[in-house]
């Protein structure tokens, strides 16, 4: 009997294996991927909590002050009968026909009026602490005065009586009527006798009104001004304050500007409509 004889190949290590050499080429490349993914996974993740970390640091470091400016100061808030601590004063007289807005803790005088009555109105301030023209410290008080043009002004009736502290400041009515001069002028006035540099003691609407630094001031010069609104300031040496107890008190436009009580002052006058 022939016997049959077969070749059988070499064995290969990778088929001996069980693996094809393509198979086992695309396994090592799947790891190497995977490799990579993780790498770039660890990156972006320190990449985030670097990120995250500087936004921190900055809102850390840039937190508000929570301190303004005073300049916020020098306008006055202006006055709205919505708030609770103001109320609204309305005159139907025949010769001051109008109404304005004041704070509850000042006292206004005669507390109603009527058709004809035609008596001034004064609104008076409580007793505060005010820095006068020297720089000290005093009791005082405000009182916003609103007079018919037919009363005439009592404290302008001397020739030379008063000058201009300074140059008159321009103001706005916040509400006016339709017919009212819109932004009057603000006059500082020092009165006869008691005149110091750039200081006063007396603020009036002067309407259309300009004086300059040092203007000599009369009644003649307001010709038309109706009614006479203004503020006088008084220092007080007793708790009344009035009569002998009350003397006409010296101030600056700076003590003006930044003292609340003179923040609600000037407001007062903001607030008139003259009908």
């Amino acid at each position: 009997m022939v016997k049959a004889e077969f070749n059988y190949p070499t064995p290969v290590d990778n088929i001996s294996s069980g693996h094809s050499p393509s198979f086992s080429h695309s396994l090592k490349q799947q790891k190497k991927n995977k490799k990579n993914y993780r790498l770039l996974a660890s990156i972006a993740a320190v990449v985030i909590v670097l990120v995250i970390g500087g936004v921190l640091l900055h809102s850390k470091n840039h937190k508000p002050t929570g301190k303004t400016s005073d300049s916020s100061r020098v306008s006055p808030a202006k006055i709205s009968s919505a708030n609770s601590s103001i109320t609204k004063y309305v005159s139907t007289e025949q010769d001051l026909n109008l109404s304005f807005s004041y704070p509850k803790d000042w006292a206004v005088s005669p507390a109603k009026t009527s058709i004809g009555s035609s008596q001034p109105i004064t609104v008076t301030s409580p007793l505060v602490s005010i820095i006068n023209a020297s720089n000290a410290s005093v009791t005082g008080k405000i009182v916003v005065s609103v007079r018919p043009s037919s009363d005439g002004i009592e404290e302008l009736t001397t020739s030379n009586s008063a000058v201009a502290a300074a140059t008159s400041q321009q103001i706005g009515y916040t509400s006016p009527a339709s017919d009212q001069y819109q932004y009057p002028y603000m006059t500082f006035i020092s009165l006869s006798g008691q005149n110091t540099a750039n200081s006063f003691n007396e603020a009036m609407l002067t309407g259309p009104f300009q004086f300059t630094q040092d203007e000599t001031i009369n009644a003649a010069d307001l010709t038309g001004l109706d009614p006479v609104i203004s503020a006088s300031v008084y220092a007080c040496s007793t708790t009344a304050c009035t009569g002998s107890g009350a003397t006409n008190l010296m101030l600056t436009s700076s003590t003006w500007q930044n003292a609340d009580i003179f923040q609600q002052t000037q407001s007062i006058f903001e607030s008139f409509v003259l009908n």
